[in-house]
C-alpha cells in the first residue's frame, strides 16, 4: 500500500525476485531518473527548485504534505515509476477503499492520480527546458541533450480482488508516517499538533528543529540541504549564548 519512493522500491524489488505484486496507488510524484543528459536532482538544483523557500509557496501545508519522489538510486541509473513497474509485471490499483472478509476493494481513482502526476511531471520538465533555453540565449556554459519523450502511463486497474484466490498472504504498508510530539511538554505545537517554528527556531528559547520537511526550502530534509539550515541555527544559538560568530555565510 503506497506508491511513493518506499512503496515503489519495495514493489520493484519483490517483483524482481519473482514475487507476484499488487501495488495500491494514491498520490505520487513521477520524475525520470535522468533528463537531457543529467540526473533529475541536478536539474532541480540548477533551476532553483530545491532552493524555493516555504514563504514563497501558495499552500505551505499542502507543500509539506507532498509525497516523496518516485526515484531510486542505482548503477546504471534507471527510472522507477508506475509504467516501469507495470512492465515488470506489478499489478496496479487505486488506493485501498475497504476490506471485507477475503476481498479487497479499491477506489477507481488510479487514472486521476496518474493524470495529476503526469501534469506535474510535464510542468517540471517544461521548467527545465525553459531554463536551458534561457541560459543558452544568454551565452552561459550550459550543455544538455535534446528532450527525451516520456511515455504516458495507461492502466486498467481492478476494482476488487479476492485475496485467497490471488494467493495474497502479505500486506506491506508504505503509507508514510506522522510526527508525534506528545512527548514534548512545551507549548510549541499548533492546532494540528505540528511544531511551530521559523526556519527551525521554535517559540521556546533554546528549542530548535533540524531536518524537517520543507523546514525552510524544498531541500531542507535532503542531505545536501540540511547543512544550510544547520548553519542558520548555529548562528542563532551562538548569538543567544553570546558567542563570537565563526560560521560561513
Amino acid at each position: 500500500m503506497g506508491a511513493s519512493a518506499s512503496g515503489a522500491q519495495l514493489a520493484e524489488e519483490l517483483a524482481s525476485h519473482g514475487r507476484e505484486v499488487t501495488l495500491a496507488v494514491g498520490r505520487h510524484i513521477r520524475l525520470p531518473r535522468r533528463y537531457r543528459g543529467a540526473d533529475i536532482m541536478a536539474w532541480l538544483d540548477r533551476i532553483g527548485s530545491l532552493d524555493e523557500p516555504i514563504a514563497g509557496v501558495r499552500d505551505p501545508v499542502a507543500s509539506r504534505a507532498q509525497p516523496s519522489l518516485q526515484l531510486i538510486g542505482s548503477a546504471p541509473p534507471r527510472d522507477l515509476d508506475l509504467l516501469t513497474l507495470s512492465r515488470q509485471g506489478v499489478r496496479l490499483t487505486g488506493h485501498l477503499a475497504a476490506l471485507s472478509g477475503e476481498h479487497a476493494s479499491f477506489a477507481l481513482d488510479l487514472p486521476a492520480s496518474v493524470s495529476r502526476a503526469e501534469l506535474k511531471l510535464a510542468r517540471v520538465l517544461a521548467g527545465i527546458d525553459r531554463q536551458i533555453a534561457r541560459c543558452g540565449a544568454y551565452g552561459h556554459a550550459w550543455t544538455a541533450d535534446p528532450p527525451e519523450p516520456i511515455d504516458p502511463t495507461r492502466l486498467s486497474p481492478p476494482a476488487r480482488i479476492d485475496l485467497r484466490a490471488e494467493r495474497i498472504s502479505t500486506v506491506i504498508w508504505a503509507t508514510g508516517f506522522r510526527r508525534d510530539y506528545r512527548w514534548l511538554d512545551v507549548r510549541v505545537l499548533d492546532a494540528h499538533r505540528e511544531l511551530i517554528h521559523t526556519r527551525g527556531i521554535t517559540p521556546a528559547p533554546g528549542l530548535y528543529a533540524l531536518g524537517l520537511r520543507f523546514q525552510h526550502t524544498r531541500k531542507s530534509n535532503f542531505i545536501d540541504g540540511v547543512g544550510v539550515d544547520a548553519e542558520y541555527l548555529a548562528r542563532d544559538i551562538a548569538a543567544r549564548l553570546g558567542m563570537r560568530e565563526s560560521f560561513a555565510a
